[in-house]
């Protein structure tokens, strides 16, 4: 007779939840097999990261921008993280110091 644990754990598997060996959406929408469902999933990732990585830099700077003017987000002296934080011990654990920071931290 099994033990409580290992009916909870075989009650909960994740075979249960998404079963081996069945087919992605993306296979049976495409007729995928295996090697070309993962080649599509692989170049997805390495395509829209390489696209985010061009673009990151105008991306914090706008949204540092953003924080500072309209919302006067930045160089609130009063907002820091606590000292436990694992944080910026350099710049005191200030929350949005300057605008590249702030863009870093919406970011």
């Amino acid at each position: 007779k099994p033990t409580t644990y290992q009916h909870h754990r075989d009650k909960h598997t994740v075979n249960h939840v998404f079963p081996l060996n069945t087919p992605s959406s993306i296979s049976t929408t495409f007729g995928f097999d295996d090697t070309q469902a993962l080649t599509f999933w692989v170049f997805s990732f390495a395509s829209s990261h390489i696209g985010m990585s061009a673009i990151r830099t105008s991306i914090i700077s706008s949204l540092g921008e953003i924080a500072n003017n309209p919302f006067n987000l930045v160089g609130n002296e009063a907002w820091a993280l606590p000292t436990w934080w694992p944080g910026d011990n350099t710049g005191g654990n200030q929350i949005f110091p300057d605008e590249l920071t702030a863009g870093r931290q919406f970011y």
